[in-house]
């Protein structure tokens, strides 16, 4: 076992006194981290206030950089930019009998949101909140940072619409979040949803929902996020 005593300080408040702790760990990891810190480089002190300040941001890149890529199963592999238009392609959400809901009517109408002007490819695949390593109740945030983390990307926008339009055997009942930058309308920022209830006239079709990805939103396990494959 190797023992190391860190200093917890506030980044950003000098009054705040230095706080020593001291953590145990296991040999292997202790002459890793031993290892780590007789290799490092050169830094200046205002790249490493920086990295200090923003730890989530250090630990995506120590993570991308010393881990080997997961090798991810494809779900769905969907078409961007056909339609190419947001008009034609909400239109043919509508033709498939399946239903947009108000707000995201009024979100694509906004001169912001735009798709790909020539056909292309991406592989998406599907994971549980679960399946990220996260417990219950978690953030939007908090799910989009981990998945950024294992190597996974977020979706550009536009799928939201292709894959309402191209899951037509999507089973009923089932509801997937697709994780992209927040969409923003009203001052309000939200994400789409693909669902598909099973009832009345949903039955032929699904449904392309946004919800609120506020600070009160949170997701439970056996929620379902859609991302996209990375180097696409």
């Amino acid at each position: 076992m190797t023992t190391f005593t860190f200093c917890k300080g506030s980044a950003g408040n000098k009054k705040r006194k230095n706080v020593m702790e001291t953590k145990t760990f296991d040999s292997q990891t202790g002459r890793f981290i031993s290892a780590v810190i007789m290799n490092m480089p050169e830094i200046p002190s205002d790249i490493m206030q920086g990295w200090i300040e923003n730890p989530t941001a250090l630990k995506n890149i120590l993570t991308q950089s010393l881990l080997p890529p997961e090798k991810w199963p494809v779900w769905k592999t969907i078409t961007l930019g056909s339609p190419n238009t947001v008009e034609s392609l909400k239109n043919s959400i509508l033709i498939a009998k399946m239903h947009i809901d108000n707000k995201v009517k009024a979100l694509l109408n906004q001169e912001a949101f735009v798709i790909c002007e020539e056909p292309k490819q991406i592989d998406l695949i599907v994971m549980s909140v679960e399946q990220l390593g996260l417990k219950k109740g978690v953030g939007y945030k908090d799910v989009c940072d981990r998945a950024i983390s294992r190597g996974l990307e977020l979706c550009p926008v536009e799928v939201g619409l292709q894959l309402r339009l191209q899951y037509k055997d999507q089973p009923p009942k089932e509801c997937l979040s697709v994780a992209t930058e927040p969409l923003t309308y009203n001052g309000e920022s939200f994400h789409f949803q693909i669902c598909r209830d099973g009832y009345g006239r949903l039955d032929e079709g699904g449904e392309l929902l946004i919800l609120d990805v506020s600070q009160l939103t949170f997701y439970y396990r056996h929620e379902r996020f859609v991302f996209a494959l990375p180097g696409q």
